[in-house]
Parts: structure tokens; C-alpha cells; sequence
């Protein structure tokens, strides 16, 4: 179970960053894709009062660490976990006020797919937030090769647009060892 503590030691700028501009209300329907180590996952549910916070997740160890963190925190009626890909969200249309996904585009064998069903579950007004890093230093550094699917900044707003998405901002963060962090930041039209 080390990996859990791993991803959020490595990703906790990335969610800082994601949280910040994710912004949740604290009575809002909140989904994170891909939640990993839960560090951005229990970060929204703490500053949650009546909303909940839901997570997709697809790895069977990561749901076993973060179901046990939800009982020791006392968070089950907040946080609620589920199983399943981003291809196939085991959710009603309109569900989520928030979504939001850190570092996961790159496993999403095909990103139109990916798009159109996080708009199939955002409420219109709804917020999406995706923290990405940059396509190019992950080509460089061989992950195209560990079978990473690497979109372009550009090609990730498109999709959005096409799924129905306003682009309320892109913003880049530089990493001085993993080059180039993006975090998309767009309303369901």
C-alpha cells in the first residue's frame, strides 16, 4: 500500500492547484475521476458541510486504502466510492455541481469518450477541472512508450468545446523535474 501515500506526496501541488480552482461550494455534488492516493479526494470532502464528494476510481488497492480512510475519518456520509472507468461513469446525467481529475487523461484510451461522459454528468453550469501534465515533457521523458495516451493542452480544450464546454481558464504552472503542469478550468454550457 505504499503507492497511496506515493501519489500524494507527488501530486500534492497538482491537487492544490486542481482544489483551487475546482473551488467547490460546501453544499455541492462533487466527482473526482481517478482519485488515487484520495489526497484531493478527502481534502474536498473536509471543507464539504450538506454536499458529498464522489470518486471513480479503477484500481482495486487504491479503493481498499481510501474505503479505510473514509471509516477512520468518520467520512461515509460524505465520501462515496465507486469502481468503474471514465468511459462508463456508473452515474444519472446531471448528477455533479464539480468534477474534477488530476494526472488521469493520460490512461483515458480515448479522449472525445472521456469528455462526453463528464459532460453527460455535469449539471449545466457545472465546473470541470482537469490538472494535466505537459504532453511534450512526457514524450521526452518515454511515457508514450509505457503506453500513456499524451494529449496537447490545445487538444484537451477542443474536446472540451466539442462536449459542450466554455473554457473559463487554462493555466500553466512550470515544474522544475516534470516540466509543465496545465489545469483546465471549464462551465457546462
Amino acid at each position: 500500500m505504499l503507492m497511496g501515500p506515493l501519489l500524494n506526496r507527488s501530486n500534492a501541488k497538482s491537487n492544490a492547484v486542481v482544489y483551487d480552482a475546482l473551488a467547490p461550494r460546501s453544499n455541492a455534488r462533487v466527482l473526482e475521476i481517478g482519485f488515487g492516493g484520495g489526497e484531493l479526494l478527502f481534502r474536498i470532502a473536509k471543507n464539504l458541510t450538506s454536499g458529498s464528494i464522489h470518486g471513480v476510481e479503477i484500481s482495486k488497492p487504491m479503493m481498499e486504502r481510501a474505503n479505510a480512510t473514509i471509516h477512520r475519518r468518520g467520512l461515509c456520509d460524505k465520501v462515496h466510492l465507486h469502481k468503474g472507468t471514465i468511459e462508463d461513469l456508473p452515474f444519472s446525467n446531471e448528477h455533479f455541481d464539480f468534477v474534477c481529475s488530476v494526472n488521469t487523461i493520460y490512461f483515458w484510451p480515448n479522449l472525445s469518450r472521456g469528455i462526453n461522459e463528464l459532460a453527460r454528468v455535469t449539471r449545466k453550469n457545472g465546473v470541470v477541472v482537469l490538472g494535466f501534465g505537459s504532453d511534450t515533457a512526457l514524450r521526452q521523458s518515454g511515457y508514450e512508450d509505457k503506453g500513456f495516451n499524451l494529449y496537447s493542452p490545445d487538444h484537451i480544450v477542443e474536446a472540451l468545446s466539442d462536449s459542450g464546454f466554455y473554457l473559463d481558464k487554462l493555466e500553466k504552472m512550470n515544474r522544475k523535474s516534470r516540466g509543465p503542469f496545465f489545469v483546465s478550468r471549464s462551465t457546462k454550457l
